[in-house]
């Protein structure tokens, strides 16, 4: 499955994988820093009444050329990437990690391209969260002990000890993408998302945290804000086809690499307007 390349002749484009172009409504999967788009190798057979978009943000393995890394111009080429191939120039996106913060920009920025989102681990950073993104140093530190230095077969354990599946592709992928630079450029840029932000989205948005390992205060308080959107301007109520944030308690924070199933089931019932599986609980 090799990614290829959209051409937009501004500036330079995501390297993006495209799937199962003859269905008629897409969805855009957002991978996490570090990540790429093979982040959702289990995702996206589960996914295959679809047609997915699976770019490489900017920073990132096929896209590791395309600077700066941060939340703003990443959603400038997520748009970019609707625009040009998504179906009718819309989509619903779906985002771990900073993909989630990535997902909540374009659709407060461009909601007439979005559909719905689906955002997991993509709360407001707070409390130490936003202490250690405020200093890249210590940020890469940590990050790169974990991907750099541990021998595969510590690692792989570690994972295993959540659940996590192996990936040996994916992880070679992050070696690579995990640089002091790209680390510094995503987490300052995050830092800019608030709760005001959230409020100001208009689309369908559904708040995950893995109970594991996410910050289930911040993320209860992403449902508080846009459960009162519709207070703000007359323009929307929150629906009533869904919650605005839940918990999955078993879930780490990349648990699309834990617990596809789940994780698809729960993509596929927001995206559907049905009722979302029973280990979403409503916060």
């Amino acid at each position: 499955m090799e990614p290829f390349t959209d051409s937009q002749p501004a500036q330079p484009s995501l390297s993006f994988i495209s799937l199962n172009d003859a269905q008629p409504t897409t969805i855009v999967l957002l991978h996490g820093a570090c990540s790429c788009h093979l982040e959702f190798v289990h995702i996206i057979p589960l996914l295959s009444d679809y047609h997915l978009l699976i770019p490489d943000l900017p920073g990132h393995s096929g896209s590791r050329d395309i600077k700066p890394a941060t939340m703003d111009n990443a959603a400038k080429h997520v748009e970019c990437l609707i625009h040009s191939q998504a179906h009718d120039s819309r989509a619903h996106l779906v985002g771990v990690s900073m993909g989630g913060f990535i997902a909540q920009h374009v659709a407060v920025s461009t909601p007439s391209i979005v559909q719905s989102i689906f955002v997991s681990g993509a709360s407001p950073l707070s409390g130490w969260a936003r202490w250690l993104a405020g200093i890249p140093v210590l940020t890469y530190a940590l990050l790169g002990v974990q991907i750099h230095l541990l021998p595969d077969a510590v690692y792989f354990w570690l994972a295993s000890t959540v659940g996590i599946k192996r990936h040996e592709e994916l992880l070679a992928e992050m070696r690579g993408n995990c640089t002091r630079e790209t680390m510094a450029e995503v987490f300052t840029s995050l830092l800019a998302w608030t709760h005001e932000d959230v409020g100001r989205l208009r689309v369908r948005t559904l708040a995950v945290a893995g109970g594991k390992a996410d910050d289930v205060v911040g993320t209860t308080e992403m449902g508080r804000r846009l459960e009162a959107r519709g207070g703000m301007d007359g323009e929307m109520a929150w629906p009533d086809d869904g919650p605005g944030a839940v918990v999955v308690r078993e879930a780490t924070h990349a648990w699309d690499l834990q617990l596809p199933e789940l994780f698809a089931r729960g993509v596929l019932t927001w995206i559907r307007g049905e009722d979302l599986p029973a280990e979403y609980e409503r916060l």
